[in-house]
């Protein structure tokens, strides 16, 4: 009998006999997975011993130095660096008084205690070695006093000789199913942590030099902070259908209580977010939109679609993916487009009025009146029974295309509400722009001068007529543009509305002076566009018509 001193006298004081038995189970693993031998077996025998049974190639007296065996080093799917383990492991279970005898075809090697070489005084754990059977294949680790619980504890700290389910296999490791006590995280094939809150269990298999120096020897009870990313970057690539599907029904009941933890991360959410759009129909709505624009909630359902609200975050990168056309799901702003793309309007005949509405109806022109507009100036009205879906909830428009104000028929409930909304569109009638601008708001104060001095004085006929672009009576004579305004060289064209224009070729830019004092450039407009507007018969029109609302503008 030779003596092979493990150098090891008292460590690991808080292992228990499972932590040992894990160390012997995962070398056992390995070995199987390095030598590609059959599965390795755990079974009690008639003696009441346990035994943890490899079939490779044997174990070896250098097995028990204190190094890292470098065949494991870089090897796939392999879980200990043997030596080290193997040393704490037999330790341990000398501490809680078990018995450990190995056998394999190049010795018997069992735990004894002996005083060190020259040095009597101290007791230090040996490796008993005498000859091996040689008609041992494998390793043959046997246990005696060991608790039948600390088997079982000790095996439940491996994947395989668990009830999870793969889900799907990715470069980065493996997605799980959990289990009804809670999901739970592997490294390697070795239980890390428990996650409750987690809605898949996960094996990481591809270590990061991070969490190499994080992973301390016991493996256990590792910090979500060593695999969160790794966790994250599984998700991000896992494509298997089951995956995919929990991911969105999951988020799709994101208002019923707490989310699991995957979907608080920003990526895994916006993925989980696109699967969910292509099964349904979805609108992602921001918390401030939602807010600031509650009438559109039961306009999107009663589309038959099922609403998504997003933190401001989540919205921003949503609303990046829909600008550059790959969204599956709508935001609030293609929604609203994509329902006036194919929107029809559902004009009334007057001649359907009720007698309340046929009474606001023919106050119109009386209306009109009060801020210079005559009979024969006044575009054309139409009442509709549905408008255009807004980010306003608008109540009447100025129709480009029809040439034509549209006002929602339940504004005829009130002459206030019907005058409001007849006086605000004629304003971008007589404009051609949009709601904030300062022309738009210029003419819009003037409205409410006019009138207020009308209910003021007594006066229905103010003086000064306001006039569509290019209609009606000729406006007051306008002072002459400059011809330069900072470096730019202005062409005065024949408009009554338009005063001169400019273009810059190099930055495609188009700069237009009207005669109301206000002055526009309008950016990445074609060269063509501009040669249009010069030549065409009607500058307000053409205006209104091909520029306005097509590029984007700004004030000089």
């Amino acid at each position: 009998m030779r003596l092979f001193d493990l150098n090891i006298e008292t460590v690991l004081e808080h292992w228990d006999v499972e932590h040992g038995l894990r160390e012997i189970i995962a070398n056992a693993l390995d070995e199987c997975t390095l030598s590609g031998t059959a599965p390795i077996n755990i079974a009690k025998d008639d003696r009441g011993c346990w035994h943890i049974r490899d079939y490779g190639r044997g174990i070896r007296i250098e097995h028990f130095t204190l190094n890292e065996n470098l065949e494991k080093i870089g090897a796939d799917g392999v879980i200990g660096k043997f030596g080290v383990g193997l040393k704490d492991a037999l330790a341990a279970l000398d501490r809680h008084h078990a018995k450990v005898s190995i056998w394999s075809q190049h010795g018997v090697f069992t735990l004894t205690k002996a005083a060190k070489h020259d040095f009597d005084g101290i007791t230090t754990l040996h490796i008993s070695h005498e000859p091996g059977d040689q008609t041992i294949r494998g390793t043959d680790i046997v246990l005696t006093g060991v608790p039948d619980t600390a088997i079982e504890k000790a095996k439940e700290m491996f994947l395989c000789f668990r009830e999870h389910r793969v889900l799907d296999t990715t470069s980065f490791g493996e997605v799980l199913t959990a289990l009804p006590a809670g999901a739970e995280v592997f490294i390697n094939g070795v239980w890390a942590n428990a996650e409750p809150t987690f809605l898949f269990s996960y094996n990481v298999t591809s270590l990061t030099d991070s969490m190499r120096k994080a992973l301390n020897r016991e493996r256990v009870n590792v910090g979500r902070s060593v695999y969160a990313d790794r966790l994250r970057q599984i998700l991000k690539f896992s494509n298997a259908a089951d995956v995919l599907q929990s991911l969105a029904s999951t988020y799709a009941r994101r208002d019923e209580g707490e989310l699991p933890e995957e979907l608080s991360w920003i990526d895994v959410a916006h993925k989980a977010l696109n699967e969910l759009a292509k099964s349904q129909k979805v609108v992602v709505i921001s918390q401030s939109e939602i807010k600031d624009h509650p009438e559109h909630v039961e306009d999107i359902k009663r589309d038959g679609r099922q609403i998504v609200l997003l933190t401001d975050r989540e919205k921003q990168r949503a609303d990046q993916q829909a600008e550059q056309g790959k969204a599956p799901f709508h935001t609030l702003r293609t929604w609203i487009q994509s329902v006036n793309d194919s929107f029809q309007y559902r004009f009334v005949d007057e001649n359907h009025f009720t007698e309340n509405e046929g009474k606001i109806w023919r106050k119109a022109d009386q209306i009109l009146g009060l801020v210079g507009l005559r009979p024969n100036a006044i575009p054309r009205i139409l009442v509709s029974e549905t408008m255009c879906t807004s980010e306003d909830g608008t109540n009447g428009a100025w129709d480009s295309k029809l040439r034509a104000i549209i006002v929602k028929r339940t504004q005829l409930r009130s002459l206030q509400a019907f005058a409001g909304t007849l006086l605000h569109e004629v304003a971008h009638a007589v404009t051609g722009t949009v709601d904030c601008t300062r022309y738009f708001e210029h003419v819009l104060t003037d409205y409410l001068g006019l009138v207020s001095a009308s209910a003021l004085s007594g006066v229905t006929t103010p003086v000064g007529p306001a006039v569509p672009p290019d209609k009606g009576s000729p406006t007051p004579p306008m002072p002459e543009p400059p011809v330069a305004i900072d470096g730019i060289a202005f062409v005065p064209v024949e408009s009554s509305n338009v005063a001169a224009v400019a273009y810059d070729d190099k930055t495609h830019t188009l700069y237009v002076a009207l005669k109301r004092g206000l002055r526009y450039f309008y950016q990445a407009v074609p060269q063509t566009v501009y040669t249009e507007l010069l030549n065409a018969q009607s500058k307000g029109k053409y205006l209104n018509k091909e520029i306005i609302g097509r590029y984007k503008y700004g004030n000089i």
